[in-house]
């Protein structure tokens, strides 16, 4: 378990290190790509961005909070948001319970943790509420990452199966203005061939 460093209650802090605006959207992306069965390459972002939220969730993940940044997290979402009416918690004591929870989860996913937390409630909230979105944010950045190797996987199929399709049909055409058996046209032969074989009694 990690220790606790003694510390005077820091100043509000302002979110810092999140992804911009395009790296959520594709996040989100990714995400909704996730709830399907197969991957549905005509709404999939690019292999430039699946690569990036692919090497950008790991390190958003890597960086643990500091405590002073969870002390200010939490002074933030205490000095803005009223206790709710069955919250009796003195404020100081809610802002280290609140900085506990903080403590726990990677730098980025805290400084979101708040800002959201921040937006979203009309009270102060409490370490459940903390834990509640910050591990939704865990599953949505991993969700990311996971759907991000598997479009990138897939575009690169589909590119090795356009060159296949495109080099075939260069194939095709050469076949047909030299006069020789064509690759479909041989692909056929070979199949009728077989079908003949199969109803064909043995000699």
């Amino acid at each position: 378990m990690n220790q606790l460093p003694s510390s005077k209650l820091a100043e509000p802090s302002l979110p810092a290190h999140l992804p911009d605006t395009a790296d959520e959207a594709v996040f989100d992306t990714l995400n909704r790509l996730a709830e399907k069965p197969c991957v549905d390459l005509r709404s999939a972002p690019s292999v430039v961005d699946c690569r990036r939220a692919a090497s950008l969730v790991p390190a958003m993940l890597s960086a643990g909070t500091e405590w002073e940044p969870a002390v200010g997290h939490a002074t933030r979402l205490a000095s803005v948001l009223p206790a709710a009416k069955s919250d009796d918690m003195d404020k100081a004591l809610a802002i280290t319970e609140m900085a506990k929870a903080f403590f726990e989860y990677p730098q980025t996913v805290a400084e979101w943790t708040a800002s959201h937390l921040m937006a979203s409630r009309r009270f102060r909230p409490v370490p459940a509420d903390i834990h509640e979105a910050a591990k939704s944010r865990l599953v949505h950045l991993r969700a990311a990452a996971i759907v991000a190797e598997r479009v990138i996987s897939a575009r690169q199929e589909a590119e090795v199966e356009r060159l296949r399709l495109e080099a075939e049909a260069r194939e095709e055409a050469f076949a047909k203005a030299e006069g020789r058996e064509t690759p479909s046209e041989r692909r056929a032969r070979i199949a009728s061939e077989a079908r003949a074989a199969i109803r064909s009694p043995a000699a």
